[in-house]
């Protein structure tokens, strides 16, 4: 019974014996290799972006004018239709001369009398002239100075009524009332023989090629609109066709409901655009973050 006990701790004892010896001949495992992946480098860059915003206007001439005449009268002719192309310097409408050409006829018969009357004060004034040099007591100094003060007088006189004959002239010529460009007529204000006065308008007239088209800007969004502004403008008859535009001019005054009126010139009209038609002007707006 003690031997076999004995025997058990033998074997124990050696199997404790060997665990160093196995463990310690074996080599230990080499790490594993890390492998590294190549990465694709991408730059990633904010793209510039904006609201695009959309304004109803109406289309402009470029040059345009009001015409208008210069004296007031009666309109004896109104030449021209709407529509109608007109040239530099045609006459396109006329007042009634007969009134113009009284008065420089009168302005002329004052210039007339005038100068008689002033022939006669040189004469007068020669003879007392003559008379005092021969006989110093003859003619006294006063009424030497009155002839020439009335001479003098005569003389400013004339002067003053060929200024008033030159305007009368001038009247006569603004009865015919010219084109100051070559233009199309616009609109009509006054009919024949209506009577009107100095400035009041007769003919509106542009010039074709050069358009814009008219729009307002509210005040929360004027603060980004600038002169060079890129613009597309399309029409109703036309809505898939596009224009390009710029903005040409912007008001620095509010106008009605706290809008601003905006101008953007039309680059391109092919010539088919005309004054008073509406438009849908797009503005690319920066973006609020």
């Amino acid at each position: 019974m003690l031997n076999l006990s004995k025997k058990k701790f033998v074997i124990a004892l050696l199997i404790l014996l060997s665990y160093p010896m196995l463990f310690g001949c074996k080599e230990d495992a080499p790490p594993p290799i890390e492998r590294i992946r190549a990465l694709k480098t991408i730059t990633v860059t904010k793209r510039a972006s904006g609201i695009n915003r959309s304004f109803p206007g109406s289309v402009e001439a470029v040059d345009k004018s009001s015409l208008s005449f210069e004296v007031s009268g009666n309109v004896k002719e109104l030449r021209v239709k709407v529509g109608e192309t007109v040239t530099k310097d045609q006459a396109i409408a006329m007042l009634d001369k007969r009134p113009f050409e009284l008065n420089v006829q009168a302005a002329e018969a004052e210039v007339k009398r005038v100068q008689v009357d002033l022939n006669n004060k040189k004469t007068n004034l020669v003879r007392f002239e003559e008379i005092r040099k021969k006989d110093a007591g003859a003619i006294s100094q006063r009424s030497l100075d009155q002839a020439r003060a009335a001479y003098e007088s005569a003389y400013n006189t004339l002067s003053y009524s060929k200024t008033q004959l030159n305007l009368a002239l001038r009247d006569l010529e603004k009865t015919t009332l010219s084109a100051p460009f070559e233009a199309v007529i616009a609109e009509r204000h006054v009919d024949p023989f209506q009577e009107v006065k100095r400035g009041q308008p007769i003919y509106d007239i542009y010039m074709e090629g050069a358009m814009e088209v008219l729009i307002d800007v509210s005040e929360t969004i004027i603060e980004n609109i600038y002169q060079g502004l890129p613009a597309q403008i399309r029409f109703s008859r036309s809505p898939d066709q596009v224009y390009e535009g710029l903005v040409s001019e912007i008001s620095s005054v509010a106008g009605s409901a706290s809008t601003f009126p905006v101008k953007v010139v039309i680059k391109d009209t092919g010539g088919q655009i005309r004054p008073g038609m509406t438009a849908e002007v797009s503005l690319e707006l920066p973006s609020r973050e």
